[in-house]
């Protein structure tokens, strides 16, 4: 279970109005095939990730028009339909704005309008797609073909590629689009997935634009960034003690072994849960030879945490605050989604973070293989 990273969108309404003009160069126009008289709201995410209501008017003819405000720089919009679940974002560039609206899967609806719009439905195509991949290979598989070690084993080589692909995707547009304000949202997921290198991220970031920097989500990224600093790798891993199931104080220099993999991860948290079959793999394959792994759970729930470790068969040392998001460890490692992993050296050096499928078993496999 993933912990949103920057900004979480939410509806609240404090007022509302109805718009009677149509500046046409402002104007946005969308086809819905819903009743008429609906309701549609149209909020700005502003400050601290609180949306502002703008505009509430109704669907006429099967059609939305809404008169865009002028902005100073591009604006984050959320437009919400009474009776129609979840929220259509899009960003206000000064410019005519034309959607037409899947009332079944309201992400998918089409925007035209705008560089930055462009950009944006892109990145969601590219993710829509990615998901459509994963339910394609799974559709029609039974519940013990889903439990197949070899069938998981595919699942997870499938994502690995597919995140490998989103990657690419958002390096290559943060760094051809410096001055759009899709490029901060892609960004802000580039961040939660930790799949790019501290300093990729931060040579990233220092070429965008002034006016993207001082966006509230462009300011977010450059906190998350530098918050990050201090888990990069190269640098030593901070470190920290916490007790164990047992009840001992355990310190992270007392588990270290040739290469130690530092596991966040929770019995609350599924893609952990589905990730710790591959982690046992390679830790019995490599074991002997000098690899350990430490676990560090954001659970609440001692009990369950329990549970979960005899359960998934977690043979390695394990620590736990039980304080969720509050842990202190998480906080010292910048831990804003799990699972998240830190592979390091014999003296507590990080070397490699978030290897998860294939991509550990590859990275420990040129550390041991040939030990």
């Amino acid at each position: 279970m993933r912990k949103l990273l920057i900004f979480t969108i939410g509806i609240l309404f404090l007022a509302s109005c109805e718009s009677n003009t149509t500046n046409k160069d402002r104007l946005l126009k969308a086809e819905v095939e819903i009743e008429d008289g609906t309701e549609v709201y149209l909020a700005e995410l502003g400050k601290g990730n609180q949306p502002i209501a703008l505009d509430t008017v109704e669907v006429k003819n099967g059609i939305i028009e809404i008169e865009l405000p002028k902005v100073d720089f591009q604006t984050l919009n959320i437009l919400t339909i009474d009776g129609v679940n979840g929220n259509l974002i899009f960003i206000n560039e000064n410019q005519k704005v034309d959607i037409k609206i899947n009332e079944e899967e309201i992400r998918k609806s089409e925007i035209t309008g705008g560089k930055s719009n462009q950009l944006l439905k892109e990145y969601f195509d590219i993710l829509i797609k990615g998901n459509e991949k994963i339910i394609a290979a799974t559709d029609g598989l039974d519940q013990h073909e889903m439990q197949d070690p070899e069938m998981q084993m595919q699942m997870r080589n499938l994502q690995g590629k597919i995140e490998m692909e989103n990657t690419e995707f958002r390096k290559k547009a943060i760094e051809e689009n410096p001055n759009e304000l899709a490029t901060v949202l892609i960004f802000s997921d580039m961040l939660r997935t930790r799949q790019v290198p501290q300093n990729e991220m931060q040579e990233l970031y220092e070429n965008l634009s002034k006016e993207l920097k001082n966006t509230y989500i462009g300011k977010e990224i450059g906190k998350e960034i530098k918050g990050s600093a201090a888990v990069a790798i190269g640098n030593k891993a901070p470190s920290f003690s916490a007790k164990t199931p047992e009840g001992e104080e355990l310190a992270l220099e007392d588990a270290l072994g040739k290469y130690t993999l530092v596991d966040f991860w929770a019995a609350w948290c599924l893609p952990c849960r589905k990730e710790n079959p591959n982690i046992v793999k390679v830790y019995n394959k490599y074991k002997d030879k000098g690899f350990n792994v430490l676990g560090v759970s954001l659970d609440r729930s001692e009990d369950k945490w329990l549970e979960a470790i005899e359960k998934d068969g977690l043979p390695w040392n394990q620590v736990s605050n039980l304080k969720f998001w509050q842990d202190p460890i998480a906080k010292e490692y910048n831990i804003k989604a799990i699972p998240a992993s830190f592979l390091l050296d014999e003296d507590g050096v990080i070397i490699g973070t978030n290897l998860r499928g294939p991509a550990l078993e590859q990275k420990i496999e040129e550390l041991l293989g040939d030990n």
